[in-house]
């Protein structure tokens, strides 16, 4: 019996199977690379390295100090070699940046900043403001309604909640964007500050290596002038009478100071001198020194200090140039 009924009913009697709601798709993971990894591990090896050398300067003199300044210039100027690197990097960013986000209207001025941002941000707000009084709108009516009525309403409430949805999420995404562009636009500034900090730092590593170089060779022949009056208060205990022996003494004093061969104290102050004389005069003239950069203050400073130490030496050799003629005078006085 129950068999018969299977039989009669067809294929048409039975109700037709309900839809499934349907599945959302699954979005593809957007996983943008870091762009600035790579470069950002280089300037932090590198730094690490710099600050391990500058730690080893306060152990060093002579030589040795000179050698480490200058290899902290060297370092210095690579580091910001690097910045110079991540520069080109990030301009190249924000060029992509700024191509999308012209694109959803936002507007830059010519140093890159966005001059819009206020405006773009209420037109967002308005934009969303309306799509609310519409679901809000919808709302009431369907809480007003009846069950037949909200049936109706339903697919309208879905429709304009899903609008409202969408464009939040769109704004989101938008002012997220802004704000990438200003992070990455600020990076890109600091940037350039660090590169100018870094060869302000290699320019006054370079003057102190150039100043600590004239002092090693000075305080070489500083010690040989330590001798020579050790060798005359030697003179002197053997024999205070001996005139010649305290001229000879002397002499070999001036010597130090000035010397045939260029490499006496007046002749290292005077090329030291005229070598700041050149690199001042290259500032001055708009050029850029080897030694200062653009640094015409720290020139003239040191300019002046070793132009005074010039002339003290300078008066040294006068007083002493004045005393070796009266040791000859004595002797020509004891001779008679």
């Amino acid at each position: 019996y129950s068999g018969g009924k299977k039989g009669g009913g067809g294929g048409g009697g039975g109700k037709a199977p309900k839809k499934q709601k349907a599945e959302d798709p699954i979005d593809k993971r957007e996983n943008e690379p870091d762009l600035y990894h790579d470069i950002n591990i280089q300037i932090r090896d590198l730094e690490h390295n710099y600050n391990k050398l500058s730690k080893e300067q306060d152990k060093l003199v002579g030589k040795g100090l000179v050698g480490n300044l200058r290899q902290q210039a060297d370092m210095l100027r690579q580091q910001k070699g690097l910045l110079e690197e991540k520069a080109k990097i990030q301009e190249k960013d924000l060029a992509q940046q700024k191509e999308e986000l012209t694109a959803l209207g936002v507007t830059f001025d010519t140093y890159g900043n966005i001059t819009n941002y206020m405006d773009i941000m209420v037109q967002y707000q308005e934009e969303l403001n309306k799509l609310a009084d519409i679901y809000n709108d919808i709302v009431a009516q369907y809480n007003a309604a009846s069950p037949e009525e909200q049936e109706a309403l339903k697919e309208r409430l879905d429709a304009a909640k899903e609008d409202y949805e969408l464009a939040k999420k769109k704004r989101d995404q938008q002012e997220e964007y802004i704000k990438k562009y200003d992070d990455t636009m600020a990076d890109w500034q600091q940037n350039q500050e660090e590169m100018i900090e870094k060869e302000n730092e290699a320019i006054e590593k370079l003057i102190e290596a150039f100043n600590k170089e004239i002092d090693v060779r000075l305080d070489v022949k500083q010690a040989e002038l330590d001798f020579n009056e050790f060798r005359r208060k030697v003179i002197n205990q053997i024999k205070k009478d001996d005139y010649l022996g305290l001229a000879l003494a002397n002499t070999d004093k001036f010597d130090s100071y000035y010397r045939d061969t260029d490499d006496g104290i007046i002749q290292k102050l005077t090329d030291h001198v005229n070598d700041i004389m050149e690199e001042a005069e290259e500032i001055y003239g708009g050029g850029y020194s080897e030694t200062y950069g653009n640094n015409m203050a720290a020139a003239m400073e040191d300019l002046k200090n070793y132009n005074d130490e010039l002339m003290s030496s300078l008066e040294e050799v006068e007083d002493l140039v004045e005393e070796i003629h009266d040791n000859y005078l004595d002797m020509i006085d004891k001779a008679q």
